[in-house]
């Protein structure tokens, strides 16, 4: 998305026909970018399963601390930094129930293209190695 925004902004800003080399440098990251229709997908599941979730009310942890009288009513009680782990990565619930294994499928989907960002960048290695001056 970066690329083709740079590309309209250089085009709109500096005109052709010098913008003619970032919208060329724009087509070619998309054409060889990794396609996936998973985040298509997973937005449309989420809006799905929100449409026929019922309310359930915010775990307790993670509710609103910041004003008075909170305390009292446990707000914030047990909830756990992310930040003071390592990874910042932490054990809990962070999501209403019927949700959980919504979430779930959320973050594979992200594990899955975080390694496609990664099988790219070393794609992208390979062609610089090989690339003859």
């Amino acid at each position: 998305m970066q690329q083709a925004v740079a590309a309209a902004q250089s085009l709109e800003l500096i005109g052709m026909p010098e913008a003619r080399l970032s919208i060329a440098q724009a087509i070619v990251f998309v054409c060889e970018s990794p396609k996936s229709n998973s985040i298509v997908l997973a937005v449309d599941g989420a809006f799905a399963e929100a449409e026929k979730t019922i309310d359930e009310p915010v775990p307790i942890h993670l509710r609103d601390t910041s004003y008075k009288g909170a305390k009292q009513l446990g707000h914030g009680a047990g909830y756990k930094y992310p930040h003071d782990y390592p990874n910042h990565e932490v054990e809990q619930n962070t999501c209403r129930l019927q949700l959980k294994d919504m979430f779930t499928m959320f973050r594979q989907i992200w594990a899955l293209n975080r390694e496609s960002g990664r099988r790219m960048s070393e794609k992208a290695e390979f062609r610089l190695k090989n690339t003859k001056e």
